[in-house]
C-alpha cells in the first residue's frame, strides 16, 4: 500500500521522466530522482554510479540491474547508495 500524498516518480508535474530501459537509468537521473525524493538537497548531485546486470537472461518481464551510488553532493543520510532496479 502506498503511503498518502503519494506521487510517483515519473508522474506529470515531478521533472523526473520516465525511463524506458536500464541504459537511461543515469547519475543524471537519480539526481532528478532523489532531489524529488529529498535524498538531496536542491543542488545536490548523483556524481558517480556504478551498474551492473544481475541474473541476465533470467528474467522473464524484465531486466534487473544493481545500482551503487559511489559518490554524492548534497545528499542525506536518508539516501539509499545500493538499489536494485526492475524494468
Amino acid at each position: 500500500m502506498r503511503p498518502k500524498r503519494f506521487v510517483s516518480v515519473g508522474a506529470k508535474g515531478t521533472g523526473v521522466p520516465v525511463i524506458r530501459d536500464a541504459s537511461e537509468l543515469t547519475a543524471e537521473w537519480l539526481t532528478l530522482a532523489f532531489r524529488f525524493r529529498g535524498h538531496l538537497a536542491k543542488d545536490g548531485t548523483i556524481d558517480e554510479i556504478k551498474k551492473k546486470p544481475i541474473g541476465e537472461g533470467q528474467g522473464e518481464y524484465g531486466d534487473l540491474s544493481l545500482l551503487t551510488v559511489v559518490k554524492a553532493t548534497g545528499a542525506t543520510d536518508s539516501m539509499p547508495t545500493n538499489m536494485i532496479a526492475k524494468m
